[in-house]
């Protein structure tokens, strides 16, 4: 054995490999890592929550959406209203629904112009798969306005509402009146080409009844207009005022006979209960 052997050994470092020990987290590392996982989650929640509220508008949307169509069917408008209501809460999918529920609710309510304006969102917001049903509902709805201002004799209203609704049929996409079509389940191309000739005939009768109210009528004769009388001369409107004097004198006379007539008729014949004296 020799004096190298004598020595002692120097221990060995620790190792940070896989074999061997981790070294100590400092406390300042621990509190930089988990304000960086804080910072993470606060960003991720506004995300799960969002995603929660999507799940939650999903689940309830169909529901809400069949209360409102039995509140329709039974033409309760307090009904369709609430269910409108409903799917308007947390309205981040499918917004136009509530919308044009709460159209349907004001129908029932025979606010048609609020109906229009509540159908008129309903299409900003759609897609195609509803965009033919909301333009049946938008139709009909202008329609009655355009009834309405007929019916109040406002003709050029009435025309403009009807061209309006006209429009509405006439921007349709193609998808609404092809038989196969899933825009065309219900048959909203024919309640839509229904319309359209409605709207036509109306505007044809009311051009021509305004045409024949600007027309002078046919087989009657023009009437003269009567002509001025010639003026009166001194003497004539001097015996004109004779004769207004013998007459408004005569006219007095017979009253004065008449009175003196009813006076003796009462003093002889006098009635059994007080009346009002005819003098």
């Amino acid at each position: 054995m020799t004096l190298l052997d004598r020595r002692r050994k120097a221990p060995a470092p620790e190792r940070s490999g896989p074999g061997g020990a981790q070294p100590r987290e400092t406390d300042g590392a621990r509190a930089a890592r988990l304000r960086r996982r804080a910072r993470l989650l606060s960003w991720g929640f506004p995300f799960v929550l969002l995603a929660l509220v999507v799940a939650a508008k999903l689940l309830t949307m169909s529901a809400a959406a069949q209360q409102a169509i039995w509140a329709y069917d039974a033409k309760d408008g307090s009904g369709v209203s609430g269910a409108a209501d409903w799917m308007g809460t947390a309205d981040v999918v499918e917004t136009h629904k509530s919308h044009f529920a709460r159209g349907d609710a004001l129908v029932l309510a025979g606010d048609f112009a609020g109906a229009r304006s509540a159908f008129e969102e309903a299409l900003r917001r759609t897609g195609s798969d509803d965009e033919c049903t909301i333009r049946v509902n938008l139709v009909l709805a202008t329609e009655k306005l355009g009834d309405a201002a007929r019916d109040g004799g406002d003709a050029v209203s009435a025309d403009r509402l009807y061209a309006d609704a006209a429009t509405v049929i006439k921007q349709a996409p193609e998808g609404c009146f092809e038989p196969d079509s899933p825009q065309n389940q219900q048959q909203q191309g024919d309640r839509l080409g229904e319309a359209r000739d409605r709207l036509e005939r109306k505007r044809a009768e009311e051009q021509a009844s305004g045409n024949q109210s600007q027309q002078p009528g046919q087989g009657t004769p023009p009437q003269s207009q009567p002509s001025a009388a010639p003026p009166r001369t001194p003497e004539q409107q001097a015996q004109d005022g004779r004769v207004d004097a013998l007459e408004r004198s005569s006219e007095a006379g017979q009253q004065e006979r008449s009175e003196g007539d009813q006076r003796r008729d009462y003093l002889q014949n006098p009635p059994a209960a007080p009346v009002d004296r005819p003098w």
